[in-house]
This record gives structure tokens, sequence and C-alpha cells, in this order.
């Protein structure tokens, strides 16, 4: 019996020992981390009206992908393959917006990209009903952000008995920018960009006047001594005379089309970057108890654009609106869900940091400066290890 008790002792020392074995020949400081798979770039943004008010259900199409705003006026396109798209932008009552957007090739990185923008209405406009050739008198003011008021422009309009045969209608319809002028084929061929302006429309697109229609802009002093009057002529923005008088600006319209403000500004970009906190932002599995699963990250970044300045007089006004009008008018904090779907054996570690984009934009000409701060691309970067700290791989939001 003893002797039997004696073989068996023997027996289990032996499946022991070779279990232990087992567990010891497992290395897990040298466990492969696991990938991180990551999702195709996206682009997000604001869509706002011209006085900075969300517009809902507008269509926002990147190459062949579009997407509706919500009622923030808040969009997203995702699974966007790297490259450069046109951005067409339409929402009823207001003039499509067209743009361009660069989504970046991720190296290993996860993208979303930033559009935002400003439309104008398409009802803001006056019609001058021309009965018996005339005459009449018309008046519309330019749109601007709400808290922006300097910069809404009253634009007359006066049609002198005889300018035009019969019973004609022309519209008075204000511009923001050469891609909004009518038939624009080139753009300006000199630094002077275009501030604000008056595009004269009729549906008889032949229809000549006998002499000039009167266009008055209520600007004020400081503008007048810097800008040049410009009249779009076959697709090319030419100068022509007009005088100004205690902030006036008088033009002599002498035919259909665009009438502008141009001015001499630059659009200047100081880009920075500041750091993303994420919940949570490790997963310690180097000396755990077996696999865990790292399903998602989340985190808050902000979206838009953050107009920084007020206006002193209607020139730092209108080129507020221009920052609005190329990077949007909006901003908000949005709270973003990062999905992970990592399975990390015994052995291994993901960390999550990240950064967010962020430029310092600055509208300038002479003494005159604005700025607002616009909210780019945001970097989700995610990293496993193992105990030797060897492998990883990142993603960028």
């Amino acid at each position: 019996m003893n002797k039997i008790f004696r073989i068996a002792a023997i027996a289990i020392g032996v499946v022991m020992c070779w279990s232990c074995c087992l567990d010891m020949d497992y290395d897990y400081n040298h466990v492969t981390p696991p990938t991180v798979v990551l999702d195709s770039p996206s682009v997000v943004g604001f869509i706002t009206d011209k006085a900075g008010a969300p517009i809902a259900g507008a269509t926002v199409k990147v190459g062949n992908l579009t997407a509706t705003t919500d009622a923030a006026g808040y969009y997203v396109i995702e699974n966007v393959t790297p490259g450069n798209y046109p951005v067409i932008i339409t929402a009823t009552g207001y003039i499509d917006h067209e743009g361009k957007v660069v989504v970046a090739s991720p190296n290993g990185e996860f993208v979303i990209c930033k559009y935002s923008t400003t439309l104008s209405s398409i009802s803001n406009y006056e019609t001058l009903n021309i009965i018996a050739g005339g005459p009449d008198t018309g008046t519309v003011s330019t749109e601007h952000l709400k808290s922006n008021s300097l910069a809404g422009i009253k634009i007359d309009a006066a049609v002198t008995k005889g300018t035009v045969p019969g019973n004609v209608d022309i519209k008075m319809i204000p511009i923001y920018d050469e891609s909004e002028a009518v038939v624009v084929t080139k753009a300006s061929s000199n630094d002077y960009r275009l501030l604000v302006g008056i595009a004269l429309v009729c549906d008889n697109s032949s229809l000549t006047f006998a002499q000039p229609i009167i266009i008055e802009m209520h600007c004020d002093v400081p503008l007048t001594q810097h800008i040049k009057v410009k009249h779009l002529k076959g697709g090319v923005w030419v100068d022509i005379p007009y005088s100004a008088n205690a902030g006036l600006v008088k033009i002599e319209a002498t035919e259909l089309g665009s009438y502008a403000l141009f001015l001499p500004f630059i659009m200047k970009e100081n880009p920075r970057q500041e750091a993303l906190t994420f919940t949570p932002d490790v997963w310690d599995n180097l000396y755990g108890n077996g696999a865990i699963t790292a399903e998602s990250v989340s985190f808050n970044y902000f979206a838009g654009t953050r107009i920084n300045s007020t206006a002193t007089d209607v020139l730092s006004a209108l080129l507020i609106e221009k920052i609005a009008y190329y990077y949007g008018a909006q901003y908000q904090q949005q709270e973003g869900v990062y999905p992970l779907n990592v399975r990390l054996p015994l052995g291994s570690r993901l960390t999550v940091s990240g950064a967010q984009n962020v430029t310092d934009v600055i509208a300038t000409y002479s003494n005159w400066s604005v700025n607002g701060t616009y909210f780019g691309d945001t970097m989700i970067y995610a990293k496993t290890t193992n105990r030797q700290h060897n492998g990883g791989n990142g993603g960028q939001y």
C-alpha cells in the first residue's frame, strides 16, 4: 500500500511539473501587440447663414459623397478616400456654395477634416420694376453676422427715365465673393480681393442701357480712401471710375453685371496644436489575468470657427465677414467616440493620446486687423506595446 502511494505521488509531481513548465515556456514578455484597425477619413463642419444661424437640411457634397446638416447646421461625411475634392453646398432659399477640401492621406492614422462656411440668402434682393422706361429706385442691404452690424452695407440704385425701353425688371443682388458674381470665369488679376458688391440681373441678358444706372453704396470715410471699384466684364474684373463723398461710393453702371468694392487685404494663418483628453486613455494588461477588450474611447473636440474680434468701423466689419465666409461663423464643442474593438492578450498594453490642429486666422490690411480661431483636424494616436515596449500603431481623427 505504501508503495502504491509513493508511485501515485511521483505521478502527480510529474504532471504538476510538466504543467508548470508549459506556463513558463509561454513568454509574456514578448507577446505580439495587436493591431488597431483604423476607419477611413471623414469630413465634418457647420453650415450657417450670413447671420451665423445654423442651416438645417443643407446638402453637403464632397466628391460623390453627400450628407445633410442637422438642426445645429452640423454634418458628417464618413469613409472618404484621401485626396482633393470639390465641395458643393446647397440649401433651399440660399445661393449654392462651391469650395474644395483636402482629405489628408493617413500614415497609419485616422483623419477627420473640417469644412465650414456661410450661405447667402437667395431672397435678399431688390427688384427695380421699371415701367415705360422709368424712372425707378431701389434699395437693398448686405447680409452680415448678427453681432457685426457695421458690415450691413446699404446699396441704392436709381434709374432715370429712358434708361431702358418699355417695362423691365432688374434684380439687385448683393455679392460677397468673386465666385458669387455673375458669369465669373476669372478672378481679379491683382492682389485686390472682393469685399462686397452688387449684381444687376435681368431675364433679358441682352438688355442695354441708354444711360447709366446710378448705384450708391453707403460705407464710411476710412473705407472709401482705400478701395478700388471693379466691374466684371468679359469674365475679368476691370477697374472703373467712381466718386466718393462722406463715405458714400457712387458708381455708374453702364450695363448688366457685377460691380464691387475691392481691397488688397491679406488672410494669414498661424497653426498650432492643442492636446486632447481621453476617457479612458490606457488599457493596461501587461500583468493581468487574461485577455481584455478595449472597445472605444471618448473625447471632446471643437468644430467650426470662433470670431474673436469686434468691428470698430466698416472696413474691420467687412474683414470679419471674410473670415466667416472662408472659415465659417459658428463653433461648438463636440463629443467624439472612437471605436477601438481591440482584444489585448496578457502581456500587452494600449495607450491613446491626441491633439487638434488649431489655426489662428487673421484678416489684415494696413492698420486694420481682425482675427478668428479655426478648429481643424483632430488626431488620435492609438499605440499597443508589450512588456518590452515593442510594436504599436496609431490613428488620426
